[in-house]
């Protein structure tokens, strides 16, 4: 039995074809698992930044209804010194977001 020129480079695409598929099958597994780490991570970088922002919110309206209550009392220097932690705050709150 003899095995011709054009059998063995028929066996060779077929085996070349093979390993294509099997090369992108496994590529498209890597991409989907990456994928999904990236939707856990993107999530909780998303959930930090929130609790990040409502904290920041919560402690300027707690300044904010402390300079009322200090103005209602006619306590002027504690105003004042709540003006000045409040744009104390401000100002790092700007370096850090």
């Amino acid at each position: 039995m003899t095995i011709s020129f054009a059998f063995i480079i028929s066996l060779n695409h077929l085996k070349s074809s093979l390993c294509d598929v099997f090369c992108r099958e496994k590529l498209e597994d890597n991409f989907k698992a990456k994928r999904e780490r990236l939707k856990g991570f993107n999530r909780y970088a998303k959930e930090f930044h929130k609790r990040k922002e409502r904290i920041h919110r919560e402690k300027l309206d707690r300044i904010q209804r402390e300079k009322i209550n200090l103005l209602k009392n006619n306590d002027v220097e504690g105003y004042l010194r709540m003006v000045q932690v409040s744009l104390v705050l401000l100002y790092f709150d700007l370096l850090v977001f």
